[in-house]
């Protein structure tokens, strides 16, 4: 499901994260533990594709996350960043319902299915209840739980 190969990373002389290897298979669930600063969240970027590895190689789902198109790894896979940057007035329930938009074709609206995911999605959180509230009212325990109901709602092989 989620393979690395010798990855690592650098920004100028520093070295990140260096020659990292790690398979993890359907139905494992896996925690990166360590001090700040040691490349946690580097190492994550590196197999979701949003930082480029300096060396070494990922795949999701069979995927370079490099390569393969955005929508494509939308739909394999989620990401819940350390922080979640919301600007406008956007209720829980629609940063939750964001997790559908790889689902949706432009100009889409969402279906009963896509509201039915986020409901469950929601309830799983135990935030369903805010589901009304503006995203930056709550409070950072809520935020938090929100974006995981958002990536549940993504419905992904991978989170």
């Amino acid at each position: 499901m989620i393979e690395a190969n010798g990855i690592s990373y650098a920004v100028g002389a520093k070295r990140i994260v260096e020659q990292v290897s790690i398979e993890v298979k359907r139905g494992e669930l896996v925690t990166v533990v360590g001090p700040n600063g040691a490349g946690k969240s580097s190492l994550i970027g590196l197999i979701t594709g949003d930082l480029h590895p300096t060396g070494g190689d990922a795949r999701v789902a069979g995927m370079d996350p490099q390569k393969a198109a955005a929508g494509k790894m939308a739909k394999a896979r989620a990401v819940m960043p350390q922080q979640t940057a919301i600007r406008f007035p956007f209720t829980a329930h629609e940063v939750a319902l964001m997790g559908r938009h790889p689902y949706l074709g432009r100009w889409k609206s969402p279906s009963e299915h896509d509201f039915a995911l986020v409901e469950e999605a929601m309830r799983e959180t135990e935030v369903w209840h805010l589901k009304d509230r503006v995203y930056n009212t709550l409070s950072g325990g809520e935020q938090r739980r929100t974006a995981l109901a958002r990536a549940f709602a993504q419905d992904t092989e991978a989170i």
